[in-house]
């Protein structure tokens, strides 16, 4: 969103990827991270961010955000290994960030994926079960974009916010 674009209605451009064509970095670590654990960094990035009234993927990218969710670091030392991170953000953010992922680690829910095996395969048109409503319940109210979480489920944006809403889960002047 630019308020140049929609004031001065501007037009704006899109490329569309080619048939076949894939983002690589979004495939390399779909099913290798803790998606509980991301959402939490995303949500403490995005708080960091307004905070310093900077751009989020200033604070850090998601690459790096996924990269901590695998090495999980707990000390500073460790901070510095994560990929995207050098000296600098380790003395700004490393402090709140481990604490953030210590947290989650005395939690104990370190060895919990947010996607089920059953999940990695198409999902567009399977019924909704119990376990996938209750992993959706824990993205939607971590804040986690729909976009991301239809992606994670293998399901379009679509579907995903028809069950957000037969959940119940949009207050009212929502969608």
């Amino acid at each position: 969103y630019s308020p140049e674009i929609v004031k001065q209605k501007k037009s704006l451009f899109m490329r569309y990827k080619k048939q076949g064509e894939e983002n690589k970095q979004d495939n390399l670590y779909v099913y290798d991270i803790d998606y509980t654990l991301f959402a939490l960094l995303k949500n403490l990035r995005t708080e960091t961010a307004k905070r310093e009234k900077v751009p989020a993927y200033i604070v850090f990218s998601d690459a790096a955000l996924r990269d901590m969710c695998r090495k999980k670091p707990v000390t500073l030392s460790e901070f510095m290994d994560v990929s995207g991170v050098g000296r600098l953000k380790t003395q700004k953010y490393g402090e709140e960030f481990c604490s953030c992922i210590r947290s989650y680690i005395d939690k104990g829910d370190t060895d919990k994926k947010t996607l089920p095996e059953k999940i990695k395969k198409l999902r567009a048109g399977a019924a909704w079960d119990t376990e996938e409503d209750e992993q959706l319940k824990e993205e939607f109210d971590s804040g986690m974009k729909i976009s991301e979480i239809a992606r994670l489920h293998k399901r379009s944006a679509g579907a995903v916010t028809s069950r957000i809403k037969r959940l119940g889960l949009f207050d009212d002047g929502w969608v």
